[in-house]
């Protein structure tokens, strides 16, 4: 089975055996927002889980579609677990960064 990029649908990925752990729509300053989170046991016992949120369910599907490619997935029943911890940095990263930016501007209130 192959990726259906652009699909609202979880078809895809549960085809290949993911399952959904949650699905919520949000609404955050006005705006909508929907939260996807999908997971895997993998091999040696060991559980994946990837996180899509964005404006629509295409695009936070898209999300966990591009997450699992990067991953390589199914091939050759192996899971390469090296871009997943890249993005999970990177999303790390992100937070810090905003997380920074609200203490300099509560200081800044103060």
């Amino acid at each position: 089975m192959t990726l259906n990029f652009g699909s609202s649908s979880v078809d895809d990925l549960r085809g290949l055996g993911w399952s959904v752990s949650v699905h919520n729509d949000f609404s955050l300053k006005g705006v909508k927002y929907t939260f996807w989170l999908l997971s895997y046991a993998g091999e040696k016992g060991r559980f994946v889980s990837l996180k899509g949120e964005a404006r629509t369910d295409v695009e936070a599907l898209d999300e966990i579609r591009q997450q699992v490619h990067d991953m390589d997935f199914g091939r050759a029943g192996k899971l390469n677990y090296e871009p997943q911890i890249q993005y999970l940095q990177r999303q790390l990263h992100e937070q810090q960064g905003a997380m920074h930016r609200l203490q300099v501007e509560l200081n800044r209130k103060t």
